[in-house]
């Protein structure tokens, strides 16, 4: 199968299950996901974003179907947590080898944040989860772009680190010492900067 055409499921770090970034999904690839063993699809839309056929497809193929409408509540101070709770919600199912498919309308910003957010939970530094981004989707990493990631980030250090750890002190951009050549390159291309 060409890759492009169906979610590739990648194996989760510090857990036996693996993840899949997705744009929104054909009924088609609803179908080669669970052939591929998806036992979960994570969808971070809006209802006004016509997700009912997604839910339907998960009834009808016996996938678990978890509903997010992920910018609701990310930004908000008095509701971001329910982003966390998610985040642990999904490290528990992976922890249990669920395979699960994580999308939005395109699979890169609401996508690719939350993402960052259960890589970071789940132990990995700033820089290495970001890159891991790059591993679960190569689109995704590339135009999730650097100010969600590090909005992603900072809501990171208010939920778990506070102001006395090391990390708590790190510098305040996502393109650090630790980011690659090719890092800073992708970034700048995508922050229109070359």
């Amino acid at each position: 199968m060409d890759p492009g055409k169906h979610p590739t499921f990648v194996k989760i770090p510090g857990t036996v299950g693996t993840i899949a970034l997705w744009h929104f999904p054909s009924t088609h690839q609803m179908k080669l996901a669970k052939g591929l063993g998806c036992t979960h699809v994570v969808t971070l839309q809006s209802e006004s974003e016509n997700i009912a056929s997604v839910q339907t497809s998960c009834a009808s193929l016996g996938i678990e179907w978890i509903h997010l409408d992920f910018w609701r509540v990310f930004m908000p101070v008095d509701s971001n947590h329910i982003v966390l709770a998610l985040a642990d919600q999904l490290i528990n199912l992976l922890k249990s080898s669920a395979n699960i498919m994580i999308h939005c309308a395109a699979g890169v910003h609401r996508t690719g944040t939350l993402s960052y957010i259960i890589m970071r939970r789940l132990g990995m530094p700033m820089q290495e989860a970001y890159n891991f981004l790059h591993v679960l989707r190569p689109v995704t990493r590339i135009h999730v772009g650097d100010s969600r990631i590090q909005t992603a980030e900072n809501q990171f250090k208010r939920w778990f680190v506070g102001g006395s750890s090391h990390e708590a002190n790190a510098p305040e951009t996502i393109m650090d010492h630790r980011a690659t050549r090719r890092d800073r390159e992708i970034c700048s291309e995508v922050n229109g900067l070359k």
